[in-house]
């Protein structure tokens, strides 16, 4: 194959990728916390292997409703790469829900049971989220 079918060739593989990351809509789960809906929903950032944890609690009473998101790369873990993908972000949540007075206190959070050198750290709830190339993934504003 020439030059100029292996370019041809990379480009179709790299819009295969990006169509294919665009259109997924992530992981999610449900969870209670002080006896409040929760929900917690995995996020894209860009074609990077980063992902999102977002968690959002339903207003009760007078209690506001309650947004975090928490950023890291899962794959390392042999764990998350063996399709306990939904279980890891569930233990993600049960961890952070084990804080009764804040639930969104830790600036970093793991899952200590099976991916313990993986990190999440927590990034602001209502910002824009920028990957290493540069671009900008809107994931969670658009699709909680």
């Amino acid at each position: 194959m020439n030059a100029k079918g292996i370019s041809i060739a990379f480009v179709c593989l790299a819009t295969l990728l990006v169509t294919e990351a665009d259109g997924k809509t992530g992981l999610k789960g449900t969870f209670t916390w002080n006896k409040r809906s929760c929900k917690w929903r995995e996020g894209f950032v860009g074609t990077s292997l980063n992902r999102l944890l977002s968690i959002n609690c339903k207003k009760k009473g007078n209690l506001p409703s309650i947004t975090c998101t928490y950023r890291g790369n899962p794959h390392p873990c042999r764990w998350y790469n063996q399709n306990h993908q939904a279980n890891f972000y569930a233990c993600l949540a049960r961890v952070l829900s084990g804080d009764q007075v804040n639930l969104c206190n830790p600036g970093i959070v793991n899952c200590n049971t099976n991916c313990e050198d993986v990190t999440f750290e927590k990034v602001s709830a209502n910002s824009y989220y920028q990957d290493s190339e540069g671009s900008v993934d809107d994931y969670y504003i658009d699709n909680y």
